[in-house]
């Protein structure tokens, strides 16, 4: 007879594909996970995994994989629904952010959430928005909260804010060009010339990433290519530099408030150093546009349901 335990430790060892690592990781022997597979294998009738090295899942390892996860997510989802009924006194949610993203919003969300609800675990899950998207759809996380996930039905999307792309010149760059005054880098109607930054440096996001995809999409719209002085996957990093003088960057607006206090929703439009000067794009693109994604037919515990209604009260007037 198989249990969840048995199939937990299924998954697991299929995504790890080593004993030793699996076993160290789950706290039990090798021999005790060897013996929740080989019950897994008799009862079923056939090899799960080829043990030769490397080791690989079987067919039909691979096809138990896939039902394996699915009965474990109901599983959770009826746990959870049960813990409902017991007057919500504990639960937990696990959320999808970007790190840059989760540094600027999750202070000043968790703290008004952790004051009413204290008893809520939080789980934070991180990555790149693929990812994050992918996380959702495999039921990781109970929501995201970041760009909108488009043309898949089984995912609801709610608006929270428009966060726009804006570009970043640190003001020693500024008195470079023309007068040095922050309206030099201005056209007549006042909107940011980034020909005036011409040979100047810039900081760049890789084009695999929203960030640096819109960048480039925005130079070669503009027939301007920009002087790099050095490129990086990591946006903290750039957001630095930037601050630090050493190059112009385009991100998100609310990027730059990360040295605010963000118990102040106000705060994420607000630069936080003086040595910067932020720039419009006026991109008019809903790629600026941020919310919470979640799963139509994934549960909704009442933790969940409680931070997405005051998530969505606290930025009501963004």
């Amino acid at each position: 007879m198989i249990n969840f335990l048995n199939l937990k430790y299924f998954v697991f060892l299929a995504h790890t594909l080593n004993f030793s690592q699996a076993a160290k990781k789950l706290f039990i022997s090798q021999q005790a996970l060897s013996n929740h597979i080989s019950r897994l294998e008799s009862y079923y009738g056939t090899i799960l995994f080829d043990r030769n090295q490397p080791m690989t899942l079987t067919p039909a390892g691979k096809s138990l994989l896939i039902y394996a996860e699915k009965l474990l997510s109901l599983e959770k989802e009826t746990e959870r629904s049960l813990q409902d009924i017991k007057d919500f006194q504990s639960g937990e949610i696990t959320i999808g952010m970007t790190s840059v993203r989760s540094s600027v919003m999750l202070p000043y969300l968790l703290s008004n959430y952790s004051a009413v609800f204290p008893q809520i675990k939080i789980h934070l899950y991180q990555g790149s928005t693929p990812q994050l998207e992918k996380a959702l759809l495999d039921g990781k996380v109970d929501l995201t909260i970041g760009y909108l996930v488009k043309n898949i039905p089984n995912v609801k999307t709610e608006l929270l804010l428009n966060d726009p792309y804006v570009l970043t010149v640190p003001r020693n760059i500024i008195a470079t060009v023309g007068d040095g005054q922050e309206t030099a880098l201005l056209d007549k109607d006042g909107v940011i010339d980034i020909h005036k930054l011409a040979g100047t440096p810039f900081i760049k996001i890789p084009v695999t990433t929203k960030a640096g995809a819109i960048f480039e999409e925005y130079c070669t719209k503009k027939a301007f290519s920009p002087n790099i002085y050095l490129e990086t996957d990591y946006l903290l990093t750039a957001i630095t530099l930037c601050q630090t003088g050493l190059g112009s960057l385009v991100l998100p607006r609310s990027f730059f408030s990360l040295h605010y206090n963000n118990r102040n929703p106000k705060n994420f439009f607000e630069p936080s150093p003086k040595n910067v000067v932020i720039y419009d794009l006026h991109l008019n693109s809903d790629d600026s546009n941020i919310g919470i994604n979640r799963l139509v037919n994934k549960y909704q515990t009442v933790a969940i349901k409680e931070f997405i209604k005051l998530t969505k009260a606290l930025f009501k007037n963004q």
